[in-house]
């Protein structure tokens, strides 16, 4: 039996003002030195658990986007040889950068598939079914679940909508912006979110609705 523990994270923001590949070595860091009482006692290092921190990224480097990139311990013998087990590779941590449409993408590629589950374009249901048809991904009722709670609170997808609305020229204000964005997160309503940045006039119907902006006379 193989055991491994499996780290994933959605990085929203690619460049948060530090390198998020040294925060995620950390993290995959800190996973194999908390195992130690828990996965194994005393000494017996020899049952330490391998480690995958996989990194979904969203709005990343128009020169990064659609990469994968795998970061982990690799032996090199700088004199002689050495047939020791590879038991040193305990650490490894994946970026999978995203960008571009679910169109733009290879047929049943992982990034198509990401880019269709949090696309801020494509309902719940289109989800559904690409995952199901194209992906033979069988859609039990738990699937289902977890597939709508992804779609409704991706923030990446939010943000991406928003950096689109902004680049068509919607002036958004950030205080409102983000009052409006708790309020409908609140109403389970982050669909509607999603669409009204990038259309001004249902932006600021739904910015009245809230009484975040005073109705017109």
């Amino acid at each position: 039996m193989i055991e491994i523990i499996v780290n994933i994270e959605a990085q929203k923001k690619y460049d948060p003002g530090y390198d998020i590949v040294t925060r995620g070595i950390y993290y995959a860091a800190r996973l194999i030195s908390s195992q130690r009482d828990r996965e194994f006692v005393g000494s017996n290092y020899s049952d330490l658990k391998k480690v995958y921190s996989i990194w979904i990224c969203f709005n990343t480097k128009r020169e990064l986007r659609n990469t994968i990139t795998e970061y982990r311990i690799k032996k090199e013998d700088l004199f002689g040889q050495t047939g020791d087990e590879e038991r040193y590779d305990l650490l490894s941590v994946i970026f999978i950068r995203l960008g571009g449409a679910y169109t733009d993408h290879e047929s049943k590629s992982l990034q198509r598939l990401l880019a269709a589950i949090f696309s801020a374009n494509l309902s719940v249901e289109e989800k559904k079914k690409i995952i199901s048809t194209e992906y033979d991904i069988l859609m039990t009722r738990e699937m289902e679940t977890e597939v709508e709670a992804m779609c409704n609170l991706g923030y990446g997808v939010l943000e991406q909508g928003i950096e689109q609305g902004i680049e068509q020229g919607f002036e958004q204000g950030s205080r409102l912006k983000d009052a409006l964005f708790m309020a409908m997160k609140n109403d389970n309503r982050l669909d509607d979110y999603a669409k009204s940045v990038q259309n001004k006039e249902y932006y600021e119907q739904l910015l009245r609705e809230y009484g975040l902006l005073p109705n017109e006379q």
